[in-house]
């Protein structure tokens, strides 16, 4: 059982796949189509309208790089890591794949991402090339505002941990239970500072590969 509501198609028992624009009358007229969590009904629905191969779970997730990024028969195959939800500094990290033709521009993810959501629900984009430019935009604007509060949180940890106005006394009596809960947290920011990290790294490598070569008539074409 399938159902509509405005430019998202959801199925029973499946994910969620959504179109822009909105307006699109069907799936071959549409320009962004984002598969989140992806039945085999729904990809099969999306290469039926487009005419594109879909790459599999296990691909996306591919962790060399030569598998993240390529051109097959002038379309692009594109992957990069990106931290779930909204926080990035303490989410787990998942994977986003990008598929993109003159036409169509196919995202694939497996874990809700909150900045490509927005992004989606703001969307009216009539050019696949512009939308990926605005989906890496977006993505790293995200990773900026992110390893900037993370700054900030670090110094606060300083300050806490070791520019205390206690007393000495004071501190060495509740120094211990302090100074584990600051290197938790601070265990915690590294971890996600390094997500944030290999986000950026996957998409300067992915911009790096559409910008140089045969992949920029992908962008140049449409726009």
């Amino acid at each position: 059982h399938r159902g509509v509501a405005g430019d998202r198609i959801t199925h029973d028992n499946a994910g969620v796949l959504t179109r822009v624009p909105s307006s699109a009358a069907s799936l071959a007229d549409a320009v962004w189509i984002d598969l989140l969590s992806p039945s085999d009904e729904e990809r099969a629905e999306v290469e039926r309208d487009t005419g594109l191969r879909l790459p599999t779970r296990a691909r996306i997730e591919e962790i060399e790089w030569s598998s993240r990024v390529s051109l097959e028969e002038g379309v692009l195959y594109l992957s990069t890591p990106v931290p779930e939800g909204i926080d990035w500094l303490s989410s787990a990290p998942a994977t986003l794949g990008m598929v993109l033709s003159s036409k169509h521009f196919v995202t694939l993810r497996f874990a809700p991402v909150e900045r490509i959501a927005q992004l989606l629900r703001g969307s009216s984009e009539r050019s696949a090339g512009n939308a990926l430019l605005k989906l890496l935009d977006a993505i790293v604007d995200h990773a900026a505002d992110s390893l900037e509060r993370a700054s900030a949180e670090l110094e606060g940890v300083s300050n806490s941990a070791f520019r205390s106005e206690r007393p000495p006394a004071a501190r060495m009596a509740g120094g211990s239970g302090e100074l584990h809960a600051a290197l938790r947290k601070l265990g915690r920011m590294v971890e996600g500072i390094s997500h944030v990290r290999d986000t950026l790294l996957g998409i300067e490598r992915i911009t790096a590969f559409v910008l140089d070569g045969d992949g920029k008539e992908r962008l140049v074409g449409d726009t």
